[in-house]
């Protein structure tokens, strides 16, 4: 019950409860419940607390022993069709983002993956960058989409024997002549246009086409006779009675054959279509043993029949 007391003049007071008690005088069960949470959420925060810290101290432990001087760049796959050369001058120049032997950059560097990517990214071998990855040897891993070469590419406006590599859609590459075999690809000449920087794509309509019809016979058994495909009558430029495309094989020093493809289909008018061009030459290919050099004076793909010139 509630203890009432009278002051001097006789009035009523409630006499204060002792702290912790309820009125009646029996322990204050709220302030109990509050008491407990907050110790609750101390010790989860001191948990937590502990585990952080002992998060820290393990990953100053496991980098303690990371170089200070510029960090190791390496490139993460290499493709097998690239050159050890090749691949060796490509990442030597991601690896200059990393700093030098006067100016090293340290793997703790807070920029140093951004700019190691921003360097892979500008290179022009490079057509993707997939991610950089910091280790805790301090090594930089770089993992990239490379751009293969798909053929070289003759410009009229340059002198013949400059030839300019460039990947399928285009893109110039700077392959090192020392590692330029003109054997080991299609020759596309004579673009009318003179070929922009390394990584920048080549936008010409005249390649454009050229390159278009490579895709269709660089998978074929005969692509291995075919040495050239022949632009520069590209949209009858120069003759509009000649084929505007062709393709030239050869084996060795024999005799050439020209095949005469003629154009990709544009707008309404009527054009033998690639499809039906390409299925000619595969006839044409397996009716003469295995062999397209050397057996025809030209072959003719852009009618309705084959045309065939014997020698």
């Amino acid at each position: 019950m509630s203890q009432v007391a009278k002051d001097a003049k006789g009035k009523e007071t409630r006499k204060a409860r002792p702290a912790g008690r309820a009125e009646d005088g029996r322990p204050d069960s709220g302030r109990k419940s509050r008491m407990l949470r907050a110790g609750m959420v101390l010790l989860v925060l001191g948990v937590a607390a502990a585990a952080l810290y002992g998060q820290r101290r393990r990953l100053i432990a496991a980098w303690s022993g990371l170089p200070t001087t510029a960090a190791v760049v390496r490139l993460a796959q290499v493709p097998r069709w690239m050159p050890r050369e090749l691949a060796r001058d490509i990442q030597a120049d991601i690896e200059s983002a990393a700093g030098d032997a006067e100016h090293p950059r340290s793997i703790f560097d807070a920029d140093l993956a951004r700019d190691v990517y921003r360097r892979a990214a500008a290179n022009p071998w490079v057509a993707r960058v997939e991610k950089v990855l910091k280790r805790p040897d301090g090594t930089l891993l770089v993992s990239c989409e490379f751009r293969r070469p798909f053929a070289l590419v003759r410009s009229a406006t340059l002198p013949a024997e400059m030839l300019t590599p460039v990947d399928a859609e285009g893109v110039v590459l700077p392959l090192p002549g020392r590692l330029l075999s003109a054997n080991a690809f299609i020759v596309i000449g004579d673009v009318a246009s003179r070929p922009p920087p390394p990584g920048e794509k080549w936008d010409a309509p005249d390649l454009a086409d050229g390159l278009r019809l490579l895709k269709l016979i660089c998978h074929k058994p005969y692509a291995k006779e075919i040495t050239a495909i022949d632009v520069r009558n590209y949209n009858g430029r120069i003759s509009p009675r000649e084929p505007h495309l062709r393709i030239w094989a050869q084996v060795g020093r024999g005799l050439r054959t020209d095949i005469r493809f003629g154009r990709f289909p544009a707008g309404e008018d009527y054009c033998v279509s690639p499809a039906r061009k390409i299925a000619y030459l595969d006839k044409f290919y397996r009716d003469n043993g295995g062999r397209l050099a050397g057996q025809a004076a030209f072959i003719d793909l852009r009618f309705d029949t084959l045309h065939v010139s014997l020698r």
